[in-house]
């Protein structure tokens, strides 16, 4: 199933085409008699301004082997690709035995641009992820922390460093919601749906904060969970403010209606 191809190297240091086989002419589309008794270069002058010739003069002058991907491209797409390997039969007479590997060398030059592109993508993901003014925590299945982006510091006061690869629950949930807070995240692990919940919390410095969470389960390719994503807000002035307001309202409403009936009498 291999191609082969079969060289003389005359005293002169001229490489002669001897010979090929059936699978050379079905693999390359060309009749390969054409090329018997010529130069490398003649038969084959596209060959001419690589180092293939000289790497094939070494085989048959002095046996030493080679090996090596050959690949063609056309408008930055590969058109075709062999391996090659040639090596010397005897004393001055050497053979080139290739097979073609177009489609598996596109398959990886797929995947090198997807691997490129994925890595583009990540970067981006991380500059968003640490400039969101949301805070953003990533879980593993175990639940301990993967990232922590700024605005999660700010939030609790723990840097990321203080976090990687710790349970933050131990930190920022006080100790009465704990095992609800946790059980409800390894629900989440296991694969339950999105949820919101407002928590109270604590931060490093000692304070209760109230804040609003939002988790989701996050899942690879496959679609197994492989852990948790948090985005957290911290909600304390926003409900101390909307707690005033209420009461600022109650207070006008009473001394309104006391107003109203004094009036009245």
């Amino acid at each position: 199933p291999l191609g082969m191809h079969m060289y003389t190297l005359t005293a002169d240091n001229r490489l002669i085409f001897t010979g090929a086989n059936l699978s050379s002419d079905r693999m390359l589309g060309v009749h390969h008699e054409q090329f018997l008794g010529k130069e490398i270069v003649e038969a084959f002058p596209n060959l001419t301004e690589t180092e293939i010739p000289q790497r094939y003069r070494d085989a048959a002058a002095r046996g030493v082997p080679w090996q090596t991907s050959l690949v063609e491209y056309q408008d930055s797409q590969i058109k075709g690709a062999f391996e090659v390997f040639a090596f010397q039969t005897s004393e001055g007479q050497m053979a080139v035995m290739f097979q073609e590997v177009t489609e598996r060398k596109r398959a990886e030059e797929r995947q090198r641009q997807l691997a490129a592109e994925n890595e583009r993508l990540l970067k981006n993901l991380q500059l968003h992820f640490n400039s969101m003014p949301i805070g953003c925590i990533v879980m593993r299945q175990d639940m301990t922390v993967m990232d922590w982006n700024p605005a999660a510091g700010r939030i609790f006061g723990f840097s990321r460093e203080e976090m990687l690869g710790q349970r933050p629950f131990g930190r920022i949930i006080p100790a009465t919601s704990r095992a609800a807070v946790e059980q409800f995240v390894t629900e989440l692990a296991a694969g339950n749906e999105t949820r919101s919940t407002l928590n109270q919390n604590l931060t490093k410095d000692g304070r209760t904060i109230v804040c609003e969470w939002h988790d989701t389960p996050l899942r690879d390719e496959t679609g197994s969970v492989v852990g948790v994503l948090a985005m957290v807000q911290d909600m304390t002035e926003k409900l101390r403010a909307e707690a005033a307001l209420r009461d600022s309202e109650r207070n006008y409403r009473e001394i309104f209606n006391a107003s109203s009936d004094a009036i009245f009498i």
